[in-house]
């Protein structure tokens, strides 16, 4: 923030984005930025430092927290993450189910997909 010279148009908050309700307003903010982890809670090496070990793995918070993940067929992982917003929307975050795109047909989309490209 500060090599950008943007510390008088940014504010930084330190939180729990499960939180985000309890501590701001609706329609608070223009722009939001989150660091969600990217590794399991098991998964690697972790970090001695606790705020890079927060920040990279499944300690305080889980992807699905955060965002929707996007599978390409419902047995491979997700490779994709769905993130819908609407400023001044007034409403609660809500974390959707897994969307699967493809069904068994290679070709074919789930019906959840068709629904919506109808």
């Amino acid at each position: 923030m500060y090599l950008n010279r943007c510390e008088g148009a940014v504010t930084l908050v330190q939180g729990d984005l499960r939180q985000v309700t309890e501590m701001f307003p609706a329609g608070s903010f223009g722009h939001v930025l989150c660091n969600p982890p990217y590794r399991a809670r098991a998964a690697g090496q972790r970090n001695l430092s606790t705020e890079k070990a927060l920040a990279r793995h499944e300690i305080a918070c889980e992807l699905p927290d955060v965002v929707c993940m996007v599978h390409p067929r419902a047995d491979r992982p997700a490779k994709l993450v769905l993130l819908h917003a609407v400023k001044g929307g007034r409403a609660d975050l809500t974390v959707l189910p897994s969307l699967v795109v493809h069904a068994d047909d290679e070709h074919a989309f789930t019906d959840e997909v068709n629904a919506m490209v109808g």
